[in-house]
């Protein structure tokens, strides 16, 4: 299965995943405010993946949510020293080849 059968409004206006902040605290095409991401972390049992870790993200990201079934992925706290936005993720990868992940943008 795969993720465009997702619905509309997760991927209307969605762009492609852009980590580079070159810019400081904005990603460039800035009038975006949604970027999904391919989570591909997952072990060959489908059961090795806590949490996935975003370089440079934190306080970037407001909400972020699969886009299969619109279910939360929670952000978790982190060291105020890192930079880094870090996802809880399922214990059980979803049932989708490569499950996607929709970020909305601060």
């Amino acid at each position: 299965m795969t993720w465009s059968s997702a619905p509309a409004s997760s991927t209307d206006g969605a762009d492609a995943f852009d980590a580079d902040f070159a810019s400081g605290d904005r990603l460039h095409n800035d009038e975006q405010i949604r970027r999904i991401v391919q989570a591909r972390q997952w072990g060959p049992d489908r059961q090795h993946c806590r949490t996935l870790t975003l370089p440079g993200y934190k306080g970037k990201v407001k909400y972020a949510q699969f886009l299969h079934d619109d279910s939360e992925l929670k952000i978790k706290p982190v060291n105020s020293s890192s930079e880094n936005l870090v996802l809880e993720m399922p214990e059980k990868k979803p049932e989708y080849d490569i499950p996607v992940i929709e970020l909305v943008l601060q």
